[in-house]
């Protein structure tokens, strides 16, 4: 995918394989079920022409593919797929010095279901005798491989195993998780008001409810934008609260063993390299749980149990996502963030509508209106209990809201209502 390389993570470890799957944020992609008798996930990502699968897999190297050759066929029958992972198997189709039996089904494979082999003969996987050895394969459909570059990553992230890089020449579906909202803490008040009562004039009223509620908005929002400042909030990384120069300094030293140890393919510098994998390793477990037990220790009983969250997430390096998940209603899958909110939209009407009232709570319900007209002859018949609500009670109401809130639809913030000026209301 273009402008979508592995991305550089020293707290990230490579899993079986060596493979590091890396999930943008904003790309659509949807779990599939996976296959009996084999280690294995498999993804559907949405692109804008086509959707394709990603599988990621896993043999052990006391495994004779054979032995669920019914399940690899199913794995290799995939349309538009990406196959990727250590099969444990050799050839020199791939660099690999001879072959198994293994390598040999892989080989049958690829012909069965005019697959094509991405690996260049570089290999992935540092041995521990030294040199390279190439366990990883990637595997792809004959129409899709002739859009792929592969590579193999420089950084090993602390595994045997380097991480994969295919650059695949077409455009997944992403929505953009960047946004911007008001900097309310800039806000210069005065000047609001002042342009609340230039901007909110008699001629904002309308007879159409809606067209009054969107000349209104107009105007809030035109003195918001001369008075409020907007920023715009982009995804960062974030470092975990432990890190320190003596983290950087121990993996850089394990980067740099890696990098002699892949050059030379020398069994003394095969081993320097795992010496220093394992000296990082032990400093930032060392590091983590110092940080944690001296936070622990500050702990009390007037400690709020959400900043505990909030250091336990920091601790594992996670953050907040914005986006979200593909939707999926009658086996339709709605992928774009418009889609989402008119499914969502046809939803909830349903989810609270009169027919999924139970008979108790109807018979309550009538039975409330018919106490509640008794209580006031004066009200006609057909007076609805819900009436027009009062500026009194629209006032009451504000300062019972929570400042600092997401903005609705109309982006229009709680602290931009209140600030509305008593002779504009």
């Amino acid at each position: 995918m273009p402008g979508y390389a592995v991305e550089r993570s020293d707290r990230l470890n490579a899993g079986k394989g060596g493979l590091v799957t890396l999930i943008k944020n904003g790309i659509a992609y949807s779990v599939l079920p996976s296959i009996v008798n084999i280690e294995s996930l498999s993804i559907k990502v949405h692109m804008t022409d086509k959707d394709i699968i990603i599988c990621n897999v896993y043999n052990t190297s006391a495994t004779d593919l054979r032995q669920n050759i019914d399940s690899y066929k199913k794995l290799f029958e995939y349309k538009n797929a990406f196959i990727i992972g250590d099969f444990n198997s050799f050839s020199p189709m791939w660099g690999s010095p001879h072959l198994d039996k293994n390598g040999e089904l892989i080989e049958e494979l690829l012909d069965d279901y005019n697959l094509a082999l991405l690996n260049t003969g570089v290999g992935p996987f540092i041995k521990r005798t030294g040199g390279l050895s190439h366990l990883d394969l990637s595997i792809a459909a004959s129409e899709i491989a002739i859009k792929c570059n592969w590579s193999v990553h420089e950084d090993c992230l602390g595994s045997d195993h380097f991480p994969i890089v295919i650059r695949y020449n077409e455009r997944p579906v992403i929505e953009d998780p960047g946004f911007s909202k008001w900097a309310i803490k800039r806000a210069d008040w005065v000047k609001y008001k002042n342009c609340c009562a230039t901007y909110i004039t008699p001629e904002v009223i309308k007879d159409d409810v809606l067209d009054f509620s969107r000349t209104l908005s107009d105007a809030i929002l035109r003195a918001a934008r001369e008075s409020i400042p907007v920023v715009t909030i982009k995804e960062r990384p974030k470092t975990v609260p432990y890190w320190n120069k003596q983290c950087d300094d121990a993996i850089k030293a394990r980067n740099r063993a890696q990098r002699k140890a892949r050059l030379s393919q020398d069994i003394n510098d095969a081993c320097n390299f795992r010496r220093l994998r394992g000296v990082a390793q032990r400093v930032l477990k060392n590091k983590s749980r110092d940080h944690w037990e001296s936070y622990c220790s500050t702990l009390n009983s007037s400690t709020k149990l959400s900043a505990v969250w909030r250091m336990s997430k920091k601790m594992l390096g996670n953050k907040s996502s914005f986006t979200i998940p593909t939707l999926k209603s009658n086996n339709k899958s709605y992928i774009t963030n418009a889609d989402k909110a008119n499914l969502i939209a046809e939803v909830l009407p349903n989810a609270s509508s009169d027919k999924n009232y139970t008979e108790e709570f109807v018979q309550h319900r009538q039975n409330t209106e018919h106490v509640y007209k008794q209580e006031h002859p004066d009200l006609n018949d057909d007076c609805e209990i819900n009436e027009n609500f009062t500026s009194e009670e629209l006032k009451k109401a504000l300062k019972q809201c929570k400042n600092e809130t997401s903005p609705g639809l109309d982006n229009i913030t709680y602290e931009m209502v209140k600030n509305i000026p008593p002779n504009s209301q």
